[in-house]
């Protein structure tokens, strides 16, 4: 966790609670998240249901959370926002932005994700030139050929994500990530 120490303090309570799915939260830091408010809150981490790391943002002395995000590492600057490093229940190691917004908090969503996995391919993928189904074809690459994974984009439910070509032809493969149906060696959903 990273924060600007003028605004909040680091904190290592935890609080016991019957019936949590983690045996209770740490409370892990108390301050503020931007420099020209007044607004305090209170940051808890548990482990989630399954093992998940998990954050909850509370308001000083408030008694229900505003929101909730699964995440490794947190950065705090100061600006307002909170910036989310996540591995667990996705494909890669992810940035997120948070932000609250009319008394929640909610994320900032990007329209592509960086990925930066340089990989082998478990089987041979075509490349396409937009993200659809039935895409012109750029590139058909070979199993076990070393690409550059770039971005990752949602569209329609589906993940698709940009791949560079050792030749360095950009295109784009649909892939869950999961299963024996996944096309890359180091892009592999982690979580339930």
């Amino acid at each position: 966790m990273h924060f600007d120490p003028a605004l909040a303090v680091a904190k290592n309570e935890f609080e016991e609670i019957a019936d949590h799915p983690a045996g209770g939260y740490r409370r892990v830091l108390a301050g503020r998240i931007e420099r020209g408010s007044t607004d305090e809150f209170e940051l808890r981490y548990d482990d989630g249901p399954s093992c998940d790391p998990t954050f909850t943002l509370w308001r000083k002395g408030g008694d229900e959370p505003i929101g909730e995000f699964g995440g490794d590492q947190v950065v705090i600057p100061g600006n307002g926002f909170l910036y989310v490093i996540r591995r667990s229940n996705r494909s890669f190691e992810g940035r997120e932005k948070w932000a609250i917004h009319k008394g929640a908090l909610v994320e900032i969503t990007q329209s592509h994700y960086y990925v930066g996995v340089t990989t082998a391919t478990l089987k041979p993928a075509t490349l396409l030139q937009q993200p659809e189904t039935g895409a012109t074809v750029i590139a058909n690459v070979p199993k076990g050929e070393k690409v550059l994974v770039v971005v990752q984009q949602t569209v329609d439910g589906r993940d698709w994500y940009l791949v560079r070509t050792r030749f360095g032809l950009l295109g784009w493969t649909e892939d869950a990530a999961y299963g024996d149906e996944r096309q890359f060696e180091d892009i592999q959903f982690l979580g339930d």
